[in-house]
């Protein structure tokens, strides 16, 4: 993949500043890291959660890191956390869910840079032709112009009733603030988004074998097609792409559940069968068995750690910002998620995490880093 004009200028300043600190960071203290999570690489037309990142951006990340020389494998990683006597500085990327961009649009780039990354893939999604349900749920509250005034959902002993009101047809303002609207960063001020955010919370409360007839039947009040997507990369990939990108060299693959469950909202043996059969059909698919797991909406119950060692797991991520230390608890890998930003952005927030660590920032200053990533 070849990399825009100009993308190179603000690449080589960031390699620049990569070079007087990286080192200094790689060499001294116990091993801890930063573990990067990724997951679509595209254009979308709405992303309220900011799960993607363009691949211009993905390009110059990834060629960032492979200048730091720090980049990691999550299995490398995870074994260097327990050698308390290595000191390491190390970055590892990670990708949730499965999406197709990630084999066409990710994996190219992967394989230019020299970067490894872990696929924490939702096995059953896998050959699925549709986008996944939160993708389209954006499609449909936040861009389609005209909505019918009411929406009835059933499932399970579950049922949901939304008004739209006047907006089941709002005007451009309101259309405007709900392309662009972000529930991390602003409370909702349209009913569309309102709405929204309750059905989706709706949905991700289902088990997964009664998430599909609800996602169908929003998809034929909202007047589309199950199947819709926005576009050919928006949905997950098909069994030959995954076999593929699981065989590349640098690529690991992970467990998330095989239906992107809520493990905070099952628990026990429907739980396990979720963490289970998934471990059971990433292997049946790649020829290897998972060691590593990321836990869907980054939510879990107090139970599942102990329910991912008897699966056979022997660590996962979760969404909790942070930096991965020899302390962390193995089952509560902390990660940071990655949205679109450019390269200097991408750059100096990583290297005020690890500096941080390193004993260069003040304690008092906020935990987070400065700028884009969360």
């Amino acid at each position: 993949m070849t990399m825009s004009m100009s993308v190179e200028p603000a690449l080589r300043h960031a390699k620049l500043r990569a070079a007087q600190c990286w080192s200094r960071l790689r060499t001294t203290g116990r091993p801890r890291g930063v573990v990067l999570a990724y997951h679509r690489i595209a254009h979308p037309g709405t992303d309220p959660w900011n799960l993607a990142v363009s691949p211009e951006n993905f390009a110059a990340h990834m060629a960032y890191l492979a200048s730091t020389g720090c980049a990691s494998t999550l299995d490398g990683f995870m074994g260097e956390l327990r050698d308390h006597d290595r000191p390491a500085r190390r970055i590892v990327v990670t990708f949730d869910d499965g999406y197709a961009c990630n084999f066409h649009r990710a994996l190219p780039v992967l394989n230019e840079t020299g970067v490894p990354a872990t696929l924490f893939t939702v096995s059953g999604a896998i050959g699925r032709p549709g986008a996944f349900w939160w993708d389209l749920l954006d499609r449909i509250f936040l861009e389609m112009p005209e909505l019918p005034a009411v929406l009835h959902l059933k499932a399970e002993n579950r049922s949901g009733f939304w008004s739209l009101g006047n907006d089941a047809a709002p005007g451009p303002q309101a259309m405007k603030a709900n392309a662009t609207w972000k529930p991390d960063l602003t409370a909702p001020s349209t009913p569309r988004q309102r709405i929204c955010l309750s059905v989706w919370e709706f949905i991700s409360g289902l088990n997964g074998t009664a998430q599909p007839d609800v996602v169908a039947d929003l998809a034929a009040w909202a007047g589309l097609h199950p199947d819709t997507r926005s576009d050919d990369l928006s949905r997950p990939m098909t069994m030959d792409e995954f076999r593929k990108m699981s065989a590349a060299p640098g690529i690991e693959i992970g467990g998330h559940t095989a239906t992107h469950c809520d493990l905070s909202r099952i628990q026990g043996e429907a739980a396990f069968e979720e963490i289970a059969r998934d471990r059971q059909l990433l292997t049946e698919m790649t020829g290897r068995s998972p060691k590593r797991f990321a836990y869907p909406y980054g939510r879990m119950s107090p139970g599942a750690g102990h329910l991912l060692r008897e699966a056979g797991y022997e660590a996962a991520c979760c969404s909790r910002y942070g930096v991965a230390s020899s302390d962390s608890d193995r089952f509560l890998v902390p990660r940071v998620q990655v949205i679109d930003c450019p390269v200097e952005a991408f750059a100096q927030d990583l290297q005020f995490l690890l500096g941080r660590l390193n004993g260069q920032v003040p304690q008092d200053q906020d935990a987070r880093a400065p700028h884009l990533l969360r």
